[in-house]
């Protein structure tokens, strides 16, 4: 954990608890919730051109190209990402899921990460690194700045990385705690949420993940989350979907429609 003030044992503990829940015998699909909501999304649009245009690509001639994809699970985005890419890998914390991705895609590697790093992925060998749905779900900011820098050292020069995030402009927000009623007034108590982790913070309590305990965004830390990038990457940049107006009917698929972010934020920089 380079830089970092924590614990080492707090880290460690974490890092534990990540391994353990993705390791547990849940099936694959059940891994990310909404799995086919997920499958009928436009990750490839919005995390290989800028603002999902297409005239604004992060790369260009990808099919001459490899790609690498952390928390990668079974393969699930690998798949679709290998129809683009001369080659596409994988890494993922859950050797289990890993043995799955193995399996379904025998012309791609793969390696089991300890939760900081990124396996066996040897420096600058990939042009892109990518990620959907995983470091969403990690709620301890250092962490995910040793993964951004295992990350930039995974790139060659010139190389990519773009990674999808959790974004709600209002939180952390406020939620109904309590009524108090007298007959005549009806009083509402608010507090504050804190089911997820703020951007900034170090949440090695957690005890869930897949959205149990999320690493939230809101307005306010948009210049935290591009300083964080900074610190690897140059032309950091970032942009939004709104996905509260999909969450319904997505070609068909149906998400929760009570989840707490209402945009995927996508976060894109090159390693100079």
């Amino acid at each position: 954990m380079p830089g970092s003030t924590l614990d080492p044992s707090a880290y460690a503990r974490y890092l534990a608890m990540q391994k353990d829940a993705y390791e547990a015998e849940v099936p694959a699909e059940d891994v990310v919730g909404f799995y086919d909501w997920h499958e009928n999304f436009p990750y490839e649009t919005q995390l290989l051109f800028v603002n999902g245009d297409l005239r604004m690509p992060l790369l260009d001639d990808l099919d001459e190209r490899t790609a690498l994809d952390f928390g990668c699970g079974p393969g699930r985005m690998v798949g679709r990402m290998r129809q683009l890419f001369a080659q596409v890998d994988g890494v993922d914390i859950s050797s289990r899921l890993i043995d799955e991705a193995r399996a379904r895609h025998p012309g791609s590697r793969f390696w089991v990460t300890s939760g900081d790093d990124l396996g066996g992925v040897e420096p600058e060998s990939y042009d892109l690194v990518y990620s959907t749905i995983a470091m969403q779900h990690i709620a301890v900011r250092s962490l995910r700045q040793a993964i951004l820098g295992r990350m930039r050292e995974a790139l060659k020069p010139g190389g990519a990385v773009s990674i999808q995030l959790a974004f709600n402009p209002a939180y952390p927000y406020l939620r109904p705690a309590l009524q108090v009623e007298d007959g005549t007034h009806r009083v509402e108590v608010r507090e504050r949420d804190t089911t997820h982790a703020g951007w900034n913070e170090d949440r090695v309590g957690a005890d869930q993940t897949n959205s149990g305990c999320d690493a939230a965004i809101g307005a306010a830390d948009l210049s935290s989350v591009h300083a964080d990038f900074s610190e690897h990457f140059d032309d950091v940049r970032y942009w939004f979907y709104d996905v509260s107006l999909v969450y319904g009917d997505l070609l068909g698929a149906r998400h929760a429609t009570d989840y707490w972010p209402t945009h995927w934020l996508f976060v894109s920089g090159y390693r100079r």
